[in-house]
């Protein structure tokens, strides 16, 4: 049990550090309107890259595996979201970090 519990506590700080540089990125590409980000879980489950425009239009292409090695693979895209939709990303991602770490 008490190697389940530490195996579980790495894991959340894993998942923590990788919140909060997506968070971090976010928030930069936000107050940018413009650039790109990229993200990638560590197992590689889940990878995609969010691209602004310049005029506050984004896109967002990735994809994700439901297990590590392969299995099913959901490639998604959506090509235009505004960023009136992303402080309500940081304000999520800011809660799954402090879940995380709480």
């Amino acid at each position: 049990m008490l190697l389940n519990l530490t195996h579980r506590l790495t894991l959340n700080h894993y998942l923590a550090d990788e919140i909060l540089r997506l968070r971090a990125e976010l928030e930069r590409l936000y107050n940018n309107l413009s650039g790109s980000l990229k993200f990638q879980t560590l197992e590689g489950q889940m990878e995609f890259e969010i691209t602004g425009n310049g005029r506050g239009n984004f896109e967002i292409q990735g994809e994700a595996v439901d297990r590590l090695g392969g299995g099913s693979r959901l490639c998604f895209s959506f090509e235009a979201f505004d960023q009136t939709f992303i402080p309500q990303m940081l304000r999520e991602l800011a809660e799954i970090e402090a879940q995380l770490t709480g």
